[in-house]
């Protein structure tokens, strides 16, 4: 008898702790914009976010044991940082421009992308063992 009441005093809580670590994982995506919940939804299917913050109309989001993201007032990617992690092949040839993405799939080095970042100048695509700049005014491409 003691053991039944024990089980209906345990089950109940681990409920509820459950059920409060899946809200907290809720409320951080609820606060996400949807343009940027939707450009997650799409590279990333699947996953969670750990932590969304806003500052100036710049937007950081940290998917769980995955990327971390910056966009602008514009909900538009300017950083996509694997943490060492390779990125999806598919984020890199909807993304960036197409004679950088051949580039990169011509060395065979579109797999080895960890982290893009866009400016206003340029495209930096960090990999394994270099960096590539693609020069978005001229479309030079340099590696190093």
């Amino acid at each position: 008898m003691k053991r039944i009441a024990l089980l209906m005093t345990i089950i109940p809580s681990i409920l509820a702790i459950l059920a409060l670590g899946s809200c907290n994982s809720d409320t951080v995506w609820d606060d996400i914009p949807y343009p940027i919940t939707k450009f997650i939804s799409q590279y990333f299917p699947g996953q969670d976010a750990s932590s969304f913050t806003s500052n100036d109309e710049i937007y950081h989001v940290k998917l769980k044991n995955g990327p971390g993201m910056t966009f602008n007032s514009k909900f538009n990617w300017t950083d996509i940082n694997g943490y060492g992690e390779r990125l999806p092949q598919v984020l890199l040839f909807d993304q960036l421009p197409p004679a950088l993405y051949e580039y990169l799939q011509t060395g065979e080095l579109q797999s080895d992308a960890i982290s893009i970042e866009r400016t206003t100048k340029q495209y930096i695509v960090v990999l394994i063992d270099t960096t590539v700049y693609f020069d978005i005014q001229t479309s030079k491409i340099t590696q190093g």
